[in-house]
């Protein structure tokens, strides 16, 4: 290449042309979360409609999957990311609860403890509210007997049934003559689900029954809802 421009005087003899490379790797701008902390993952929801909730703590993971496949738990909410939610100035506010949760028409706030020693704070102005304070050990919550069945019910949500099944359970639910267990269900239904696709019914709240260490065709059915989690 020449060293020098053309149609010019010549230049330096050492003057060798230098382009700048440009980084082909764009960094994507940060985006900002609107919580305080850090947010160690974030967990779908479909309860009290479909979004992403922000949790602070591993530990809390376990806790999203017993409150969001538990059917009687109607809605959830990780405070971390809904400070409004809670009556505290500051999510850091050792008064705050780590969920808030409803079901059966009571509320309840819900602190994830290490150990013995960590009490639950006077929750002031939600005490009030009627909530009621609810203490769940991290050992225990590890070896909860029903954190396989609500990862097998969220495993199984999404799964593919054939058209015409969800209309036909919950005729089946609302008709004179309901079926009492998932087993009912099952039969009724002839037969051609699999389980997998039982339990979706019960994932995507068409089907309510209560979490359990075992959920198999014995399981009460207690609740219908054809609208399910919306």
């Amino acid at each position: 290449m020449r060293k020098h421009l053309l149609g010019a005087a010549a230049t330096d003899p050492n003057w060798t042309p230098r382009f700048s490379a440009k980084n082909p790797f764009v960094t994507a701008p940060v985006k900002r979360i609107g919580t305080r902390g850090m947010v160690v993952s974030w967990f779908p929801t479909w309860k009290g409609g479909r979004r992403m909730e922000p949790l602070r703590r591993y530990v809390h993971i376990d806790m999203a999957f017993l409150l969001e496949a538990d059917p009687e738990v109607e809605r959830w909410s990780a405070t971390e990311g809904h400070p409004l939610m809670v009556p505290f100035a500051a999510v850091r506010d050792p008064r705050a609860p780590d969920f808030v949760a409803r079901s059966g028409g009571r509320h309840f706030a819900i602190y994830v403890r290490a150990g013995d020693e960590d009490g639950v704070p006077d929750s002031g102005d939600l005490a009030r509210r009627g909530y009621v304070n609810r203490v769940v050990r991290v050992a225990e919550l590890a070896t909860d007997a029903c954190l396989p069945v609500a990862r097998d019910i969220l495993y199984f949500r999404t799964a593919d049934v054939p058209d015409g099944t969800d209309l036909s359970a919950m005729n089946l639910l609302l008709g004179p003559r309901p079926p009492k267990t998932l087993g009912g269900l099952h039969q009724a239904l002839d037969g051609g689900l699999a389980w997998g696709q039982v339990l979706s019914l019960v994932g995507r709240g068409l089907v309510r029954v209560k979490l359990a260490p075992v959920i198999d065709g014995g399981t009460a059915i207690t609740g219908v809802n054809p609208e399910g989690w919306r």
